[in-house]
Formats: structure tokens, sequence, C-alpha cells
């Protein structure tokens, strides 16, 4: 990250004094400060997400872990001591955004950056120039999402003014997509559900990038999640030959993992059975639902909800088939 900081400002004194500061100052509990101040960290991270520079992406993959986690624990404070409170946001935007932004009341809108907001309502009237981060600074994560809660007023100078509320469902619609497909008995870390915001974000390309490159450098993360995550986005670009690769690469992965993770063998077994039920090659699927079912009772016994799932796709595989006993 430093390296690629300094070559970007290789010609820029006052930038290479701030880089060298942050060498020999920066911690995690430092990430909020040095994302608020007026310096490179600011400008290179917002570069990356507004241009989806998976490359930049990846390369400030450690300070966006820091600056997540930073942010979790100061959302928990403020959650348990503060109260509601009223921030702005001044944007720019051109017809075919705003409309876009409007036309349903009741839509979630996410962002796919860091958004800075102020405590004073004439921020949304200045210029980007201005030196803004006096005013009290309210940040939210990537992926924060919103709710619009009133229709949009004009004023007479002809700004617009939208009233949204900062919503958890976004993040509960994230969630539920991850418990309800692939949710391992591990934690997904901040760097694995980066990728997983790009690809719910409908970014499939992007969140195989930066898959490709987490994957060849892990560091602790879950690499057999990695895999899974990439099977399903080969699998939303019709590309079926990588989706089965990336599976197989999961399931050999945990299958040589001690201890045995043999919940998430069994969850990986029943998306390569659902793989072929799709293709309606219900033999093959059936031998991989069986597996499956076996080794989520050895888990949980008869009754649970992932063994209903998996006999869900088995019915599904006799009745294709054609056999009703």
């Amino acid at each position: 990250m430093l390296h690629e900081c300094y070559l970007y400002y290789a010609n820029n004194e006052v930038e290479q004094k701030k880089i060298a500061k942050f060498t020999s100052t920066y911690t995690l509990e430092s990430a909020i400060n040095w994302y608020t101040r007026d310096a490179f960290v600011y400008r290179l991270i917002n570069k990356a997400l507004r241009t989806e520079d998976v490359e930049q992406m990846y390369t400030f993959r450690y300070f966006i872990q820091d600056l997540y986690s930073a942010l979790v624990i100061k959302h928990k404070v403020f959650k348990e001591y503060g109260e509601p409170v009223t921030v702005y946001r001044g944007l720019r935007l051109i017809q075919s955004e705003f409309d876009e932004l409007i036309k349903d009341e009741k839509q979630l809108i996410s962002m796919n950056g860091y958004l800075s907001t102020s405590d004073s309502v004439t921020f949304a009237d200045i210029t980007p120039e201005s030196n803004f981060r006096e005013e009290n600074e309210v940040l939210f994560d990537i992926g924060a999402t919103f709710q619009l809660t009133a229709t949009p007023i004009q004023n007479d100078n002809g700004v617009w003014y939208l009233k949204m509320i900062a919503t958890d469902e976004g993040r509960t619609l994230v969630r539920k997509y991850i418990d309800d497909h692939f949710e391992f008995s591990t934690d997904i870390s901040p760097k694995i559900m980066f990728g997983v915001l790009l690809y719910n974000m409908g970014k499939y390309d992007s969140s195989l990038s930066y898959f490709n490159k987490l994957i060849t450098n892990p560091e602790g993360d879950d690499v057999a999640l990695i895999h899974v995550y990439m099977a399903r986005a080969f699998s939303m670009r019709g590309d079926t030959n990588n989706e089965w690769k990336h599976y197989e690469n999961a399931y050999s992965i945990l299958v040589e993992t001690e201890p045995r993770r043999i919940e998430d063998e069994a969850r990986v077994l029943l998306h390569m059975g659902i793989f072929y039920f799709d293709r309606s090659e219900n033999d093959r699927a059936l031998e991989y639902l069986m597996r499956a079912l076996y080794l989520f009772e050895q888990v949980y016994g008869k009754k649970n909800v992932e063994i209903a799932r998996v006999f869900l796709c088995i019915g599904g595989c006799y009745e294709e088939k054609g056999d009703n006993n």
C-alpha cells in the first residue's frame, strides 16, 4: 500500500511527508483520523471505490479492514450511549442520477464508498474545495443503506433537499443472502465481506477480480469460502465450468481441513447437488445431495432446516425423474 502511495505522489513533496508520517505513526486506533484528513488516504481510497478499481481496492485492503473495525467499535459505543442525530451531505448529480434516486420513495439506497457527513446544514451548500472537516463529522461505512422518508423539496435557489433515514435493512438483506446460501461455521472477515458486497451490487467481474487477488494471498482468510463466492459469481455470468471448478476447490480444501468442518462440507455438497439439479442431471444431483444429507444428519440429527432444504431438492430430483415413490 505505502509503496503504491509513494509512486502515485512521487512528485508531490507535501503528500510524501504525509505518507512518511503515516508510516511511522499509524495504528488501528488512528484509522478514522487518517481517513478523515485531507490527505492521500482519503483521496486514493475514494478514487478506487468511485471508479471500482479492484487493483487499488486490493492494495488498500488492510486499511479498509482497519477502518471497518474502528467504525464497528465507534458504532457500538454510539448505539449504547448516543441519541439519533440529523446529518447533512451535499452532492452534485446529473438529472438522470437524480431521477433514479427519487423514482421510488420506498427504495433502498446503498453507497459503494464511505459517506462523510456533517451536522451543519451549511455543508450541503459548500464546494468540494471548502475545509468541511472543521464541521462535526459522521462517517458511514461502505455499503451503508438509506431509505427515502419524504417527498423531495426544492428551495428558491434550485437546491433539492432529500430526507433519508439510515437503515439496517440493506445489510440484513446481504446477511440473509449469506445465511440462506453459504453461512460457513467460520466468521466472514471484512476483506471477504467486501467482495460479497461487490457481488450483491451485481459487480460480478469486479467481485471475481477482487477475490482472485485475495485468494493468492489470503493471510488467514477462509479460502474455501472465497471459492464458494467465486463459484456463485461465475454462475451469475453463466460460466458453468468455472462455477463447478470453484465448488470442487472449496470441497477439496474442506475435506483436508483439521479439525473437520462437517457442516461446511455438507453445505458445499448441497450446492454441488443443486448445480446438477439445475441442469436436470438428476442422478448426479442425487449423489451429492445424499452425501450432504448424511453429513447434515451427523451434525443436526433428523430435524433441521438444512435437512429440510436437502429433502426439498431430493424431492425435486425424483419428481423430474418421474419417480413418485
